[in-house]
Parts: C-alpha cells; sequence; structure tokens
C-alpha cells in the first residue's frame, strides 16, 4: 500500500510450523513494516506481534529492513 510515491506500509501475516522429535512449534507473526522506496534502495522499520503454540498471549517485537531491488526483464529479485 502506497502512501506517497516513495513511502509505502508493507502488512505481512504468516505461519511457520517446525516439528521434529520432541518439539513441536507454531508460529504466528502478524507484521507491519514502514518503507521508504528510492529507486533501487529500500528501507524501513517494522513491528509485529508474534504467537507461539496458538496462545494469544503473544509477544511485540520490531524489526529494521534494508535491501536492494533489481528489474531484470519479468523478474524482480530482491535481498
Amino acid at each position: 500500500m502506497f502512501l506517497a510515491p516513495f513511502i509505502s506500509i508493507d502488512p505481512r501475516l504468516s505461519w511457520y510450523r517446525f516439528s521434529e522429535d520432541s518439539i513441536d512449534l507454531n508460529m504466528i507473526p502478524i507484521e507491519a513494516a514502514a518503507l521508504v522506496n528510492t529507486s533501487i534502495v529500500y528501507g524501513g522499520v517494522g513491528g509485529g506481534w508474534y504467537i507461539l503454540n496458538n496462545e494469544l498471549k503473544g509477544e511485540f517485537g520490531w524489526f529494521a529492513l534494508a535491501g536492494v531491488e533489481l528489474e531484470l526483464g519479468g523478474l524482480g529479485p530482491f535481498g
């Protein structure tokens, strides 16, 4: 969702499951990030609510983003 030509908000919802031997872990991160995009370089900050093993009393966390986005024909790799 773009707020201005170079500022956007990136909402995310995921589900991760890890199960091995006696370990059974489910994690649901609900995140949003504010990004500043130039033509190639982007950066931003975000935060999220991280739910572990289906318990609604998750934990809040934050993260920083930085990267380069390249347009190669119809492909758009990022890192």
